[in-house]
């Protein structure tokens, strides 16, 4: 059993897809599998290998080491490479980049799941410390842009439902309350802000709810 970094390469271009295993042999026979099958997870090498034919690959080993290193090992590799020289999807070591078709069967799967407080709480802890890199946000905030008024609708009723008679602790107000501290809203917010305080006063009236 062979235990370090291997490659997917193509012989004539010698690009690649870069990965890495305690046990390789085992690997590099999950990856034909999902190949033939035409369910790779990364859309790049799938591509490729059904342009070009199983003929035009070569599976080969780059690097043995010792399991503890693995990850530090492939990202030595993934880094001595550029993009365009790579399959992979992702430019850090053991990270999975699900293709477009496995990606909606698992937002498809999640629609209108609510995850309990100790999930949520499991989460927050997961995440707490942590910041987001600048292209994370950038793409957070184009979804949202780009995000349908129906599919903003349906967001707005689900965290609403989701958040009907729950009471915050005095710690998580005083927290909010920090949190909200010297911040400066945007016209655009603000406006947001007053147009979904317009829609919740109408829907009070609607159905005669009091304040």
């Amino acid at each position: 059993m062979t235990c370090g970094v291997y490659a997917i390469e193509h012989n004539v271009s010698g690009r690649k897809y870069v990965g890495s295993s305690k046990d390789i042999a085992t690997r590099f026979r999950d990856h034909l599998r999902d190949l033939k099958k035409n369910k790779h997870h990364s859309d790049r090498l799938q591509n490729a290998w059904n342009k070009y034919g199983a003929e035009a690959f070569s599976f080969r080993i780059l690097v043995e080491c010792p399991e503890s290193q693995l990850r530090a090992v492939e990202q030595e590799w993934i880094n001595s490479h550029q993009r365009d020289e790579l399959f992979n999807v992702s430019m850090f070591a053991n990270r999975i980049d699900w293709n477009v078709d496995t990606r909606a069967k698992m937002s498809r799967v999640s629609i209108g799941r609510i995850m309990s407080e100790t999930t949520r709480a499991k989460i927050g802890i997961a995440f707490k410390g942590k910041k987001l890199s600048q292209e994370h946000c950038d793409k957070m905030s184009f979804a949202r842009l780009n995000m349908s008024l129906e599919k903003k609708q349906n967001l707005s009723n689900k965290l609403s439902q989701a958040n009907t008679g729950k009471i915050h602790s005095q710690e998580v107000r005083n927290k909010m309350s920090v949190a909200k501290q010297g911040t400066t809203l945007s016209a655009e917010t603000k406006e947001r802000m007053r147009e979904s305080q317009l829609i919740r006063w109408a829907k009070r009236k609607q159905f005669n709810v009091k304040e």
